[in-house]
């Protein structure tokens, strides 16, 4: 009968042992669950913070290394088939809400001809940006299929250089884009197929990235969007 009982007792014993250790795993499980929701809507809220419209585009702050940037992205299109053939990421490294140089008349391009980029070096040798920034122009002009090419304003230099020579006024195809120091950073479309980026201070960059901004910005108008 002893026995018995102790058996009984020991079964009882267990089977408390049971419920606790499941009651226990229950509320791990239950805490992991919470904590992964609690980082879930975290992620989110923070993520929200680092996002932002502007003119219809949605902008995300990143990093990139050390380096603060601002991540827009969208989907090049065959112009001819409209079909999807890319994703394009487009890095600023100024807010654009901050950016405030000053653009003068639509900016357009001619897809399936050159854009002649022309560089008067003269005044703009010691800005530091400059490599950066002439870069990242022909890098975006190149992944929209605006076929870009290196030009410099000046006849003698072009020969020397065996690059060729642009300016608004002389050019015998594509589009031009002008670069040269000016008294003020701000872009001036001149005549129907050109467009000059006047650089005061090195702002090298700031009229770069707002030159492709506001080229896309552009595209979006004349698309409806």
């Amino acid at each position: 009968m002893k026995e018995i009982e102790g058996n009984k007792m020991e079964e009882e014993k267990e089977e408390l042992r049971k419920r606790i250790v499941g009651k226990e795993i229950y509320w791990v499980i239950g805490s992991m669950a919470v904590l992964v929701l609690i980082f879930v809507v975290v992620s989110l809220v923070l993520q929200s913070f680092n996002k932002f419209e502007y003119e219809g585009l949605t902008f995300t702050k990143e990093r990139f290394g050390e380096i603060p940037v601002y991540h827009y992205y969208y989907y090049l299109e065959n112009h001819i088939t409209g079909s999807v053939i890319a994703k394009y990421n487009l890095y600023l490294r100024i807010d654009p809400r901050k950016n405030d140089v000053p653009v003068d008349g639509e900016i357009e391009f001619i897809h399936g001809e050159y854009t002649f980029v022309s560089i008067d070096g003269e005044g703009l040798t010691e800005c530091e940006e400059n490599s950066v920034a002439i870069a990242s122009l022909s890098g975006f002009l190149n992944d929209n299929d605006l076929r870009p090419k290196g030009a410099v304003p000046d006849k003698e230099l072009a020969r020397e250089l065996k690059v060729k020579y642009a300016t608004c006024e002389e050019h015998s195809e594509g589009v031009v884009i002008m670069v040269q120091e000016g008294n003020e950073t701000k872009i001036t479309r001149n005549g129907e197929s050109c467009y000059v980026m006047e650089i005061a201070n090195c702002e090298m960059i700031k009229a770069v990235e707002k030159f492709e901004l506001q080229t896309l910005l552009d595209a979006r108008k004349r698309a409806g969007i």
